[in-house]
């Protein structure tokens, strides 16, 4: 069932007008012009599409903007006197099936004065709760529906189309890197490419191996309280083997928040450093 939009506050929808006053278009007349509609990712940038590949591929954890060259007429996108989102602006579907969405329109920004907001008025669209890995996924502006304040359409051409289609990536697990060892006692860090499901910490176990012997290490899994996706995996005894070659494993049932699991085992090594002489 589509979600409706999360009511916004109407402070969020006219600090736009409020800030950085002499950078902000909000009385430039013209025509709006859709001149940008990204995947963003979990660190804030756009998801640039490798033009040599079949299947554009992104992040499950995924966000969406619409980017304008003029200010749009919010009474379009907003119910003012309610101060909630009006539903239906952007429709994301994963697997044909329509998600809940939240939306939010930004009225300040600027193609010139651009600081932490997108580069001009924005519209963002967030899945609630989400996407499920190696799904296919529909994101669709509801154009028809947008207006400037000179009561003018938004423009969309080619160049810019109103629908992205991709596909997340699958679910996966990485650890950390570094070019020297670890320190017996550091407490190593994996992190799924989606939120993982509750049960996730109890797939990680780990092995140490010195020499030609492999032994099981009992460890401690704790998840970040920063991060969903970020783990540290310790040692219960409080220290690796020094000198040892550590491998942390992820079972193959392992799963994100939505039941999709990694398939087959993922295996990540590291070496701790050898004993002083």
């Amino acid at each position: 069932m589509l979600g409706l939009e999360k009511p916004l506050p109407r402070v969020a929808l006219l600090a736009g007008a409020l800030w950085l006053g002499g950078c902000i278009e909000a009385d430039k007349p013209g025509t709006p012009r859709l001149v940008a509609f990204d995947v963003i990712d979990a660190t804030g940038s756009a998801v640039m599409k490798d033009p040599d590949a079949a299947v554009f591929t992104a992040t499950p954890r995924a966000t969406f903007t619409a980017v304008f060259d003029n200010v749009l007429d919010f009474t379009q996108i907003v119910d003012v006197e309610a101060g909630v989102g009006l539903p239906g602006l952007v429709t994301i579907t994963v697997k044909g099936v329509p998600a809940a969405t939240s939306t939010v329109y930004t009225p300040n920004g600027s193609q010139k004065y651009h600081f932490i907001t997108a580069a001009g008025p924005n519209i963002s669209a967030t899945p609630m709760g989400g996407l499920p890995s190696g799904a296919s996924v529909v994101v669709a502006l509801d154009v028809a529906r947008l207006r400037g304040h000179n009561g003018q359409p938004v423009v969309v051409d080619a160049a810019v189309p109103a629908q992205i289609s991709f596909e997340t990536a699958p679910f996966g697990v990485t650890g950390e890197a570094s070019d020297m060892p670890f320190t017996p006692d550091h407490a190593f860090v994996i992190t799924a490419s989606n939120i993982p499901g509750e049960t996730f910490a109890t797939k990680v176990s780990a092995t140490s191996t010195v020499g030609a012997v492999t032994t099981p290490v009992e460890v401690t899994v704790t998840a970040s309280e920063e991060d969903p996706t970020s783990f540290t995996v310790a040692p219960m005894a409080g220290m690796w083997p020094a000198g040892a070659k550590i491998t942390v494993a992820v079972a193959a049932d392992a799963a994100d928040a939505f039941g999709v699991a990694l398939g087959q085992p993922a295996s990540i090594d590291f070496t701790v450093a050898a004993a002083a002489p």
